[in-house]
């Protein structure tokens, strides 16, 4: 697998990650389960995307435009 640290939109999605979590942790307790829960599902589904692009080769991610 490749070294997904070195990809900027690797970390910023990361980043970003760890933000909502310190976010989420001050929801009111009915929001933090729901609300709160898909966000970062969310943003979890957009990381395990970064990773995914970029261990496919070159020819398949010309192929998804």
């Amino acid at each position: 697998m490749s070294n997904t640290n070195n990809l900027p939109l690797y970390r910023s999605v990361y980043k970003l990650l760890i933000y909502l979590y310190s976010l989420v942790s001050n929801f009111k307790k009915e929001y933090k389960y729901t609300l709160g829960q898909s966000i970062t599902d969310c943003v979890w589904e957009v990381l395990d995307s970064v990773i995914i692009a970029n261990t496919l080769p070159n020819l398949k991610k010309e192929s998804i435009y």
